[in-house]
């Protein structure tokens, strides 16, 4: 049986919006859509993930 990730909540994805700094009530005055909102996160993650491969390569 293969592993599907589930999806995260919208708690979660907010919440790692705002570890990154990003204002909820200042972005949600721009009235994004849950999709624009799930890229920001996707965006984040990514730059996270990155950013810990290369903390692994010089260590």
């Amino acid at each position: 049986m293969r592993y599907l990730p589930t999806k995260p909540s919208l708690d979660e994805i907010w919440k790692t919006i705002e570890e990154y700094g990003i204002d909820r009530e200042s972005l949600e005055k721009t009235a994004p859509d849950d999709e624009l909102i799930f890229k920001i996160y996707t965006a984040l993650k990514a730059i996270n993930e990155k950013e810990q491969e290369l903390q692994q390569m010089t260590c």
